[in-house]
């Protein structure tokens, strides 16, 4: 169920001893990127899902892979072990100076969520002046976000900035499959 950028990164972190800043850098050239892609954190971040019944759900994979539970999340935190990751320093500057602030479609509270938790990146945001730009996601997870509208998402993703999305970007046409 991994990504394959996940199971590369992972792969070129090891050939690179462990360098996360190599690992970067060799991945920006390859793949020609001509931005700059800072990660949120290079510590260890496990999180947890607090779940509407009380229950807990550890961990990435089994919040966003493992169906079963049927209660929604109500909250995203980092585990105990994981409470003192840091952001990357790089990212102050960055969010300070940005125009815009794009949050992307992938899963909402394991990919995106999960990074607005670290450090002190929410708090960076809500100071920021920064445009908050939203493409939302078409598509629910039936044990993450079924039933969730684009209010929904939205709505999750200001609970955790603690600031307004200026600008939610959705599709509003429904699929149609031609053969």
């Amino acid at each position: 169920w991994h990504k394959f950028g996940n199971i590369f990164m992972g792969f070129l972190f090891h050939h690179f001893n462990d360098d996360y800043d190599k690992m970067i850098a060799y991945m920006h050239d390859l793949l020609c990127v001509h931005s700059k892609v800072i990660p949120v954190t290079t510590d260890s971040a496990y999180i947890q899902a607090t779940l509407k019944d009380g229950s807990i759900v550890e961990r990435q994979d089994n919040i966003s892979n493992v169906c079963g539970y049927t209660s929604p999340i109500v909250r995203l935190s980092l585990m105990q072990d994981s409470r003192n990751a840091r952001h990357q320093k790089s990212i102050d500057t960055t969010l300070m100076n940005a125009d815009y602030i794009i949050l992307s479609p992938w899963d909402l509270y394991t990919s995106t969520i999960s990074n607005l938790i670290i450090g002190d990146v929410a708090d960076l945001i809500k100071k920021s002046d920064a445009k908050i730009l939203f493409i939302a996601n078409t598509t629910n997870k039936w044990w993450e976000t079924f039933g969730y509208t684009i209010l929904d998402f939205v709505s999750e993703i200001e609970k955790y900035l603690w600031r307004k999305v200026d600008i939610i970007i959705a599709n509003s046409k429904h699929l149609t499959l031609t053969q």
